[in-house]
């Protein structure tokens, strides 16, 4: 039976920010840890699948990706983590700081010989079009350097590349935005309420990422305390943190978190347990 490396790499974990913020001078932004520097967020799926060893001089698989939003702060993210071969993003919605990097991708294409394949809503869709009207306009001169993109609707369960995921709907404020599931894997960013249906599609989940902006209340985002009510109703094996004002400090807010849980970091890579990430069942 084949065994899959399953891996989640936070290449950014501030809010829209980022952290240290222009400007301020609190102890945060002062900062010499490097954990508390906080760029704009984004996540990589990686899987691989590695050779039974008994096969002898076999080699693992080349990895595949899917590319949860394109941070702002894209270019630098992917340097810091070795220029991964992209070519599948997947959208959670559709603000400055979770999209506004998309063409950063533009040179992944060239080497991959191929358009680069996104995954996301009607809304996002839309957005998108309006946005980078220049990739999307069919008079626009496409040699050059533009883009080239395939769209593709994420909705229930659907495939990106090698990878099988399942959206889950939540709100961020009144705005419908869309976490995401891989196996025991859930990833919601940007989220103020989790709606009964969505909770039911998060039974069982081994790993959780989830949006803990800062301390104080906040009309769009989950706080600290209410991010950690949602950890006490699922009960995950581990918790990771995100998207991260300059609000918490990361070894003291770490200090104080219930075993399981902690704040995540740019550059942080966990492994997640083997299954066959293009057919799982909840």
């Amino acid at each position: 039976m084949p065994f899959f490396e399953n891996r989640l790499l936070f290449l950014g974990t501030g809010t829209s920010t980022g952290v240290p913020v222009l400007g301020c001078n609190c102890r945060v932004c002062r900062s010499e840890d490097p954990h508390d520097k906080r760029s704009r967020v984004s996540v990589l799926l990686k899987t691989r699948c590695l050779p039974d060893p008994a096969e002898k001089n076999a080699s693992p698989t080349n990895w595949n990706y899917v590319l949860i939003d394109t941070s702002i702060d894209l270019r630098a993210q992917f340097f810091r983590a070795g220029t991964p071969l992209v070519n599948q993003v997947v959208y959670t919605h559709a603000h400055v700081d979770h999209f506004f990097g998309l063409d950063e991708l533009r040179v992944i294409q060239y080497y991959l010989q191929g358009p680069i394949h996104i995954y996301c809503s009607e809304e996002v869709h839309h957005r998108l079009e309006v946005v980078y009207a220049h990739i999307f306009d069919p008079y626009v001169q496409k040699g050059g350097g533009i883009l080239s993109v395939e769209v593709h609707p994420a909705e229930g369960r659907f495939r990106a590349g090698a990878m099988e995921l399942l959206t889950l709907p939540v709100f961020h404020g009144g705005q419908p935005v869309q976490g995401y599931r891989w196996g025991g894997l859930a990833y919601i960013t940007d989220c103020s309420h989790i709606p009964d249906s969505t909770l039911e599609l998060l039974e069982g989940v081994e790993v959780l990422v989830l949006d803990a902006l800062r301390h104080k209340s906040h009309e769009t985002h989950f706080n600290l305390d209410q991010a950690l009510a949602v950890v006490e109703c699922l009960k995950p094996r581990q918790t990771w943190f995100i998207h991260m004002t300059h609000d918490l400090q990361h070894a003291e807010t770490n200090a104080g978190l219930p075993e399981g849980v902690e704040l995540s970091y740019d550059g942080l890579e966990i492994e997640l347990s083997s299954f066959d990430p293009s057919k799982w069942v909840l």
